[in-house]
């Protein structure tokens, strides 16, 4: 054997490890790459399911609250009794009576909101809810009727509505005050 050739199997010898060792660290590197691909996709896509539901639950409450507008923009309004929906805001916060204790909007149990007629908004885990308050009225004018001057009546009402996205986690709450003018 000459000199030549046992320099070269020493160095096939040591360099056979280095080639090892080397794949497995970029095989490493990439399986770490492919990870963080896999973690930043499945994001995205639970933060687009939740801005979807987010919407939809927008959606919902909107609904809510053109209901409620159309019932106060129609020529005979339902009683303010406490029930279905139709409240009197009450200025005593210690005030009992049953016209004056509003649903909670915070408590999804809660009861006495008037609700939308089932599938009116789709894919929705409830349909949208939503209470009218009256809240008050104001006279327009300084003179009486004798006078020949029309005295109008400004009343005031809050709607509150509240919807619900399609998983049942998502609820927005919206809230509009109401003009309706009278003679």
């Amino acid at each position: 054997m000459s000199c030549r050739e046992v320099g070269v199997s020493a160095t096939k010898q040591s360099q056979g490890g280095a080639v090892l060792a080397v794949s497995l660290i970029f095989t490493l590197i990439l399986t770490v790459i492919a990870v963080s691909s896999i973690q930043v996709a499945t994001m995205q896509e639970r933060m687009a399911g939740n801005s979807r539901d987010a919407s939809l639950a927008f959606q919902a409450a909107e609904a809510g609250l053109r209901e409620g507008e159309a019932q106060l923009a129609g020529v005979n309004l339902p009683s303010f009794s406490g029930a279905n929906g139709f409240y009197i805001s009450c200025s005593n916060p210690n005030d009992s009576r049953t016209v004056c204790q509003e649903p909670d909007w915070q408590n999804e149990s809660a009861t006495g909101w008037a609700v939308l007629d089932d599938d009116t908004i789709a894919n929705v885990a409830r349909q949208p809810e939503y209470i009218i308050e009256r809240m008050t009225n104001v006279v327009v004018g300084t003179r009486t009727r004798d006078f020949g001057q029309t005295v109008r009546t400004l009343d005031f009402y809050r709607v509150t509505a509240r919807g619900y996205g399609s998983s049942g986690r998502t609820v927005v709450v919206l809230s509009t005050t109401f003009m309706r003018g009278s003679n």
